[in-house]
């Protein structure tokens, strides 16, 4: 947004307030977050790490942004990525259970994708 992550603001932002300027920041951020809700629901998951990308960007709730995009990883079979958004999500809400669901499901495509390497592996080397 103009003004803010580096950019040049255009007159309009120029000639808001602070305030103005904080509440307009806080409808950007709520859009981002609201965007990658949207498309998790609709299984969108590659454009759900970009919203949630956006919405860190503008200062999103990182628990929430960590957590959506650790599920689009994993969705999108990246364990790795998936592990590691999803973990600091849970340092950062300890006692969300749905957080350590997310983290089961990660464990299990890890050895689904372990298996599958195993047998590649077998096939090529005898």
């Amino acid at each position: 947004w103009g003004g803010m992550m580096g950019m040049v603001p255009n007159k309009d932002q120029q000639a808001m307030s602070d305030e103005e300027k904080a509440e307009a920041l806080a409808l950007v951020k709520g859009m981002h977050m609201n965007k990658s809700l949207c498309y998790t629901k609709i299984e969108q998951w590659e454009k759900g790490v970009l919203a949630v990308n956006k919405a860190l960007e503008f200062g999103g709730d990182e628990g929430k942004c960590k957590y959506r995009r650790g599920v689009c990883h994993l969705k999108m079979g990246d364990a790795a990525n998936a592990r590691s958004d999803l973990e600091r999500a849970l340092e950062l809400n300890p006692s969300d259970t749905a957080i350590a669901k997310m983290l089961k499901e990660v464990d299990k495509l890890d050895k689904k994708q372990e298996g599958k390497a195993k047998a590649t592996f077998k096939k090529m080397f005898g």
